[in-house]
Order: C-alpha cells, then sequence, then structure tokens
C-alpha cells in the first residue's frame, strides 16, 4: 500500500464530534474613555449578554459617559441595574450626583462615595445577570477603596480602581 492511499483511506474516515465542552460567555466589557489627553480615565460598562443587565464601573464624567448609556438604554441592547464606585475619589465616584438624574439607580460603593446606596462586606457576592460579582475590600489607595471581580464561568476580570496606582503607594493616611 502506497502512503498515498492510505492518507486517502485516513481522509475517507468519518470525523468524530468534538468531545471538549462548549462554554457560552455572558459577559462583555467596553470601556468608555474620559478625559482624553488631559486625565486620560475610563469607565466600564460590564454587560451579560444574555439577560442584558448591566452596571458602569466608575462614571466620573457623565457628558461623556451618559451619550454611550443612552444610546445602549434606548435600542433595549442594556438594562442598566446599578453604578458602581471603586472608590470615593472625583476622578472615580465624582459623576454619581449627575448620574443619577438620567438613571436614577442604586450605588454600589465605599461609604466615602458620593449618593451610595449600598456598601458591600469583604466578600460579599451579588449578581449582574449570570455574572457573579465579589466584592474585595482594598483599604490603601483610599480607605474605602473595593475591587471588584467578576466571574462569568472561568472568564474573570477584576475591576481594582486606582488599588493598583502606578505610584506605589499610600495615597490616604487617616490619624487615629
Amino acid at each position: 500500500m502506497s502512503l498515498f492511499t492510505l492518507s486517502r483511506q485516513t481522509i475517507r474516515k468519518p470525523i468524530s464530534k468534538p468531545t471538549f465542552p462548549v462554554i457560552s460567555r455572558a459577559m462583555h466589557i467596553q470601556s468608555i474613555p474620559m478625559w482624553e489627553g488631559s486625565g486620560n480615565n475610563y469607565a466600564y460598562l460590564v454587560v451579560d449578554d444574555k439577560s442584558k443587565d448591566a452596571v458602569i464601573i466608575d462614571p466620573a464624567n457623565p457628558p461623556e459617559v451618559l451619550p454611550v448609556l443612552k444610546k445602549q438604554v434606548d435600542s433595549g441592547a442594556i438594562n442598566l441595574k446599578s453604578i458602581i464606585n471603586t472608590h470615593h475619589h472625583h476622578d472615580h465616584a465624582g459623576g454619581n450626583v449627575e448620574m443619577l438624574k438620567s438613571y436614577p439607580l442604586p450605588i454600589i460603593g465605599g461609604k466615602d462615595c458620593s449618593k451610595v446606596t449600598k456598601t458591600p462586606a469583604h466578600g460579599e457576592t451579588f449578581n449582574i445577570g449570570d455574572i457573579k460579582v465579589k466584592a474585595l475590600h482594598t483599604p490603601c489607595h483610599t480607605q474605602d477603596s473595593i475591587c471588584f471581580l467578576f466571574e462569568d464561568g472561568n472568564d474573570k476580570a477584576v475591576f481594582t480602581g486606582d488599588t493598583l496606582f502606578i505610584g506605589g503607594k499610600f495615597t490616604e493616611v487617616r490619624s487615629r
């Protein structure tokens, strides 16, 4: 039997179906640039594609964030459920008052965030559709800093605010 004949026989064998599990991802993350050129910060829109439930993280500059949200909400692409703040500084939570005028939603964040309605305990979890979110208190950059770990099956994303700040030092100290 020649090599060519063997190859033809092999090619004609039926291909078995794959045995690996098919994973359906639900989490979609959109970054929304703010203050480009003068501060370069981001808000993040996290959406569970299946339920369309969504949260906006650190929407500090409403003039840049609101048009993105309005387009998605008005088209029915998302059901905006809450605002999340990683800490109280103006470049993360400074847009809360203005955001509430357009979207009167719960604000999840540290106790010092403007208009906060829920401060989750360390390790506390909640869901955005099928996405599991875990609050991780990280009092360093600010005393009310919280990182939020989003888990969609094996896919994970953590929103740290300025906890992983390039300066590498504590920036808020409170005396007792």
